[in-house]
């Protein structure tokens, strides 16, 4: 997670929640991981402001996709670490 995939999950999460009468959102990974968890390097090179908001903002996207008004599918396709654990954690299926 680094606020450019933070950003972009948000994004989709609010045209799902704008949307009439969704059925489902479907979460994948790229490549051999389902999700890495946390951006290690952005997270040693950014000020301590910029990790706790970009933290926040992780949180709040795991909350709103915890009560989200249709079905949610973590489609895994491989490891997930830290975060991305959390993410595979707030999905139903």
């Amino acid at each position: 997670f680094n606020p450019s995939l933070i950003g972009s999950l948000m994004a989709a999460l609010r045209k799902v929640e704008e949307a009439d009468h969704p059925k489902a959102l479907v979460i994948r990974g790229v490549g051999k991981f389902f999700s890495n968890g946390l951006d290690l390097e952005f997270m040693q090179k950014s000020e301590p402001n910029e990790t706790s908001g970009m933290i926040e903002q992780c949180w709040e996207f795991l909350a709103r996709l915890l009560v989200l008004d249709c079905r949610t599918v973590a489609a895994i396709n491989g490891h997930g670490f830290g975060a991305g654990l959390f993410l595979a954690l707030a999905c139903d299926f």
